[in-house]
């Protein structure tokens, strides 16, 4: 398994893998997959099977590549989207109109994380695992779950490629382990990552310790053959990584509830973007600051075209 200090350096490394030694594979039919474009592209891929690598700092989750340009304000709002336990299309499609897409009835997304691992059957998972965290330090048992029975059957367009998130508390470090059914590594990664790490990193300060490794899997890690050109020249420009310090990497706060922090900006990003409710005038530090005036600036901006 490759290892990598941090998320920039494990996009540009994953692609390189994925060019040098993915097989062809032909595309999906299935008319309600993105992979086939709903039914209407014939998409082939470059195939890893059973890929893995670990990130050894996931808070520097970032990608900072000069041509692969990533959407922050989106990266930002899915993580307080999912942590506030959603599956709500009108707060995401605000800043993915894409979401559309995977609705099934404009109204819910299906395989929205957030609402699996918070909310579905009035089971929050991931507080599930912080409890048995505290109660025992060393457990193996702290995992939540994505995907269920129900998707193997499910005609869905919003099927998560998410299976599981387990955590695990070694030497006063969380680490987190990801597993995919399938990973789309050049335009989806990087959102993913960002989302899985945020969780990780949001577990770690619930349980007051520090953020450990990071280590994502995938049954079929792949890039479409339509994206090759970008790939290519991510590859053929090493230099359009940038990095910076870890010092001036932004972390989470020590926060004893974060959780109230991330429902009250997920409350008042919601009532600017439907101006049917009172925005309260909460107080929030810096970090959380800085993701709430991001989010609000990207409502404004949506509003005004």
């Amino acid at each position: 398994m490759k290892e990598y200090q941090n998320f920039t350096e494990a996009f540009y490394g994953n692609l390189l893998d994925l060019k040098s030694h993915g097989e062809l594979c032909e595309s999906v039919s299935e008319p309600g997959s993105v992979g086939s474009g709903f039914g209407k592209k014939d998409r082939p891929t470059k195939e890893i099977i059973k890929h893995t690598f670990m990130i050894k700092n996931p808070v520097d989750r970032h990608l900072r590549n000069a041509i692969r340009s990533v959407d922050d304000s989106f990266c930002y709002a899915n993580a307080i989207w999912t942590l506030a336990g959603s599956n709500s299309l009108d707060f995401i499609r605000t800043f993915n109109q894409r979401g559309d897409l995977f609705s099934d009835d404009g109204i819910f997304l299906n395989g929205a994380h957030g609402f699996r691992l918070i909310n579905e059957l009035g089971i929050n998972q991931i507080q599930n695992n912080i409890d048995r965290i505290k109660a025992d330090s060393h457990t193996r048992r702290a995992v939540s779950i994505v995907w269920t029975q129900r998707d193997s059957h499910s005609s869905s367009k919003d099927i998560p490629c998410i299976e599981s998130i387990q955590f695990l508390l070694r030497q006063n470090k969380l680490h987190c382990i990801v597993n995919m059914r399938s990973q789309s590594a050049a335009m989806v990664l990087p959102y993913d990552l960002f989302l899985f790490t945020f969780i990780q990193e949001y577990v770690a300060r619930m349980l007051e310790v520090e953020v450990g490794h990071y280590y994502h899997s995938s049954g079929s890690f792949h890039y479409y053959l339509d994206e090759e050109p970008l790939v290519e020249t991510i590859l053929t420009n090493p230099d359009s990584n940038i990095t910076i310090p870890e010092s001036e990497v932004p972390s989470m706060p020590i926060d004893p509830n974060p959780k109230t922090t991330i429902y009250s900006i997920y409350k008042n990003v919601l009532c600017t973007m439907r101006r049917d409710g009172e925005v309260c005038k909460d107080t929030y530090p810096s970090y959380w600051q800085n993701i709430y005036d991001t989010l609000t600036h990207s409502v404004e901006t949506a509003c005004k075209k």
